[in-house]
This record gives C-alpha cells, sequence and structure tokens, in this order.
C-alpha cells in the first residue's frame, strides 16, 4: 500500500493506494507531481487500524480514511530531502506506539524469503495461527489472501528475474519459481501486467527490442 502526493493545475491530494493485484495505468502531465510512499505488506493496517481489504484495488483520499492523519501529512514543502526528513519524523512519531502482529509479520517473512513458493500448509505448521486465522489475518493487514500474496511475490520475483536476465530463458525461470510450465507462468504474468513477457512494450524493461 502505497500514500501519494498528487498535484496537477485542477486539483491537489493526498491518496491511499491500497494493495493491488492489477496494473493500472495512471496518466501523469509534465507539470504534475506526485510524490510517494511505499509501506511494506501489513504496515499501514496497525496505524489506520482499518482492515486493508477496504481499499484492494482502490485509489481514495487519504482523507476520507483518517482525518487526522491527513492533517499531519498536508504540509507544504517544495524541498524534496527536507518533505522525506519531515515526513520520517512525521511517521516515527505515528508508529512509536502501534504493536506488531507478530504472527503475521512472520507469514509475511516466510512468503516473500521464498519467493512466492511456499504452500499455505507449510504457513500454517509453522505458524500458531490455523488456516481460517491466517486467510481472515492476511485480509485484514494484507489486503488479499495469503495465496494470492503469494502469487504476486512470485511473479514479481519472476518480473525481476527477467528484468536482470532477459527472456532467453523463460522455461527455466518459471519453473525456478514454482510454475508448472511456461503457459502456467505466462498466464499470471498476463494477469498482472495486461502483457505477455515477449510482448514488444516490455522490450524497454528487458532490451529485447534494440
Amino acid at each position: 500500500m502505497d500514500i501519494i502526493y498528487v498535484k496537477n493545475i485542477n486539483s491537489e491530494d493526498i491518496v491511499l493506494c491500497g494493495a493491488m493485484d492489477k496494473s493500472i495505468i495512471i496518466p501523469i502531465a509534465s507539470q504534475d507531481y506526485h510524490f510517494g510512499i511505499r509501506f511494506k505488506p501489513s504496515i499501514l493496517s496497525f496505524l489506520l487500524n482499518q482492515s486493508c481489504d477496504k481499499f484492494t484495488n482502490k485509489i481514495i483520499s487519504i482523507r476520507e480514511v483518517s482525518g487526522s492523519i491527513f492533517k499531519q501529512l498536508n504540509f507544504e514543502e517544495t524541498h524534496e530531502k527536507l518533505k522525506i526528513k519531515k515526513l520520517n519524523f512525521i511517521f516515527e512519531k505515528l508508529f512509536i506506539d502501534i504493536q506488531i502482529n507478530q504472527s503475521i509479520s512472520s507469514c509475511i517473512n516466510k512468503i516473500t524469503a521464498s519467493k512466492g513458493t511456499i504452500l499455505i500448509r507449510e504457513l500454517v505448521n509453522e505458524s500458531s495461527l490455523n488456516h481460517k486465522q491466517i486467510e481472515r489475518t492476511f485480509l485484514w493487514y494484507v489486503g488479499f489472501s495469503p495465496k494470492k500474496f503469494a502469487r504476486i511475490i512470485r511473479f514479481f520475483n519472476a518480473h525481476k528475474s527477467l528484468i536482470q536476465n532477459g527472456i532467453g530463458n523463460l522455461t527455466n525461470t518459471a519453473y525456478e519459481l514454482g510454475y508448472t510450465d511456461q503457459p502456467h507462468f505466462n498466464k499470471d504474468y498476463k494477469t498482472f501486467t495486461q502483457m505477455s513477457p515477449t510482448d514488444k512494450k516490455m522490450s524497454i524493461f528487458y532490451n529485447t527490442n534494440k
């Protein structure tokens, strides 16, 4: 989840961008100003004290979510380094008394460390939570089920691998990350990016269209 400062000719706002399981295109004109803050999974739910699945695949003004947080974040500062310094100070104060749910943090870390390949039953076996509790906890703190979150993490690592290594060996990349075959990988890739990994538009990442 992200908090984004948006400023253009017609309007100015601070928006909350919920967890996304699909890509979206947001037009940005040359004179527009965007400044974003990305939070690790589950962190904003502790601050907002609201279920993250309410915001999944949504972009909403932060003032509609929490007027008090909007007031603290709504300050004028054009110098980016000073803005970052002030935001760090604000969030350090906001998070100082928040208790992190260690069970969900542990599950998130295990999914991330496995690059999304860990099975949900393994999480249950290694956690103090049962299957239904993990499902409910993930929806509240992350905005997705653990299965979908793992799927997104796996896709992210596949995408990262293609950026680093190119598309020369898609099949190996697919197998290394637990996909049953390349078509399975291609289907996931298209779901999240609306493009296939061999699409010409992706050549800007993979240098395949020189």
